[in-house]
């Protein structure tokens, strides 16, 4: 399982999610993804085409040694976003 789930086939994108995250950032408005999966969450995105949008931001728990919901996690999705806690969805 461990090998299977390292794979993108592995994983689904739901049907309107690239329209949707594309949406948002046209809006100017900033989209990542922050996990409590591990390290091979980056190559996973590496082969879903469709979050490319997402992948300049992606705070992974493994990488940052604390997991949601753990106000470090937290700090540092604020960090990869860019902008104050207030602003973060």
């Amino acid at each position: 399982l461990y090998d299977h789930f390292s794979k993108p086939a592995a994983w689904r994108v739901a049907p309107h999610a690239a329209e949707v995250i594309s949406g948002l950032a046209s809006r100017g408005l900033v989209v990542g993804m922050g996990s409590n999966y591990d390290s091979r969450l980056r190559s996973v995105l590496d082969g879903l085409p469709e979050l490319e949008p997402l992948r300049g931001r992606v705070v992974v728990s493994s990488a940052v040694g604390f997991r949601k919901p753990a106000a470090e996690f937290f700090a540092e999705v604020v960090r990869a976003a860019g902008c104050g806690p207030a602003e973060v969805l």
